[in-house]
């Protein structure tokens, strides 16, 4: 079975470098993140912060967690750039 892949859609207000930061604290925080290939994107028609995932065997609740996981490392990471 091949890995889900989780999409991850910045807004149009961050910049290149913040994305680039944010990645890389979400790479580092989750463990989970492996379970996955993941695809950071900037979509310009977004003013927040989007999650999707594709063909994931995980039930909803982890997918929850993970996004959770993942927003808090990206508010503490924002916070201090």
């Amino acid at each position: 079975m091949s890995k889900p892949i989780l999409i991850i859609k910045f807004p149009h207000t961050e910049s290149q470098s913040q994305i680039l930061e944010m990645k890389e604290s979400g790479d580092r925080i989750s463990e989970q993140l492996t379970d996955y290939h993941v695809l950071y994107l900037m979509d310009n028609r977004r003013d927040e912060l989007e999650f999707q995932c594709l063909n994931s065997p995980h039930d909803e609740t982890e997918f929850e967690q993970l996004k959770q996981e993942l927003l808090e490392s990206f508010n503490f990471k924002k916070n201090n750039i």
